[in-house]
């Protein structure tokens, strides 16, 4: 096991807070309700659409966290129709396809299950090949939810049949450098959702499987501490600031600042105007900058 960090009093965002929090994302998240009108591929893009004329009314972060679980369920909706395909490559919706992509990756794999060929052919016919590693990104996810089949039915997930050793390893053996920190970053999500503390899900993801990166899940885990938590932002910058302060030269600390960063600029990125309401600070200033790669490459592409 790798050292512990020192997490004792890092994280300010009170317990029922945090909880609270988890329980609004999950109910978001299940809701079939606002997809009940959608009958047709073309609504399907019409909502998608709508969201970006929306943004303007989207002033806080936790509103803006909430369009991102919009568009995750929608996908799942949407994959009725030519299994989503339709979505995933249409130009008219450029902005938003690196969160259709995750939704719909997740969704996908649950499905096949941890069939590489399967699911390698499912993800070359129906997504945009440039957001690859992000359908790939749930694969650590949805390797939290097969080992606790009960609880993800509860909040809504299909669960594959967890696999044997043997078919475990060959599955993660035809994942690279930038896949297997695609799916630790899935893995890292994953576990903050599991558990009920940050810290108890940070001492998870050091100590994660060999399949996974013990600093992108770190990332991960900070990813989506921040988008539950987006209501208290800068409580979140204050817990990154504590951990590197009680954690003076470890580089786990840096990885969870980055994911902290990478969510704040994925909000951005998908409902502007985040930015330019946070007051200054080395986060932020590093969301901006992420924000920046992000127009310079034409997209997102990773977390």
């Amino acid at each position: 096991m790798i050292d512990e960090l020192h997490l004792h009093r890092t994280d300010r965002v009170a317990a029922y807070r945090e909880f609270r929090n988890k329980l609004r994302t999950v109910r978001t998240y299940k809701s079939k309700k606002p997809f009940q009108h959608l009958h047709a591929p073309g609504d399907f893009l019409n909502a998608v659409r709508c969201c970006e004329g929306d943004c303007e009314k989207r002033k806080c972060a936790a509103d803006k966290a909430v369009l991102l679980w919009f568009l995750e369920k929608l996908i799942r909706e949407a994959r009725v129709f030519d299994n989503g395909s339709f979505l995933l490559r249409e130009p008219a919706v450029e902005r938003f396809k690196p969160i259709l992509h995750v939704g719909w990756g997740m969704d996908c794999f649950s499905e096949t299950g941890f069939d590489y060929p399967r699911f390698a052919a499912v993800i070359e016919t129906a997504a945009d090949p440039k957001y690859r590693l992000l359908a790939l990104e749930p694969v650590g996810m949805v390797y939290i939810t097969a080992r606790l089949p009960f609880r993800s039915f509860i909040i809504g997930m299909k669960i594959p049949p967890f696999p044997d050793p043997g078919a475990l390893s060959s599955f993660f053996d035809n994942f690279g450098e930038a896949e297997t920190q695609a799916v630790s970053h899935g893995y890292g999500r994953g576990i903050y959702f599991k558990v009920f503390s940050l810290r108890t899900a940070l001492r998870e993801a050091l100590d994660c499987p060999c399949f996974f990166n013990p600093c992108y899940a770190i990332r991960g885990a900070a990813f989506a501490y921040t988008m539950v938590n987006s209501t208290h932002l800068d409580i979140v910058f204050h817990t990154a600031r504590e951990l590197v302060c009680k954690n003076v030269g470890r580089e786990e600390c840096r990885y969870f600042s980055d994911g902290v960063a990478s969510a704040v600029s994925f909000l951005e990125w998908n409902s502007p105007g985040l930015l330019e309401s946070l007051e200054e600070n080395i986060i932020v200033e590093q969301a901006g900058e992420i924000l920046n790669a992000y127009r310079a490459e034409g997209g997102v592409y990773k977390l």
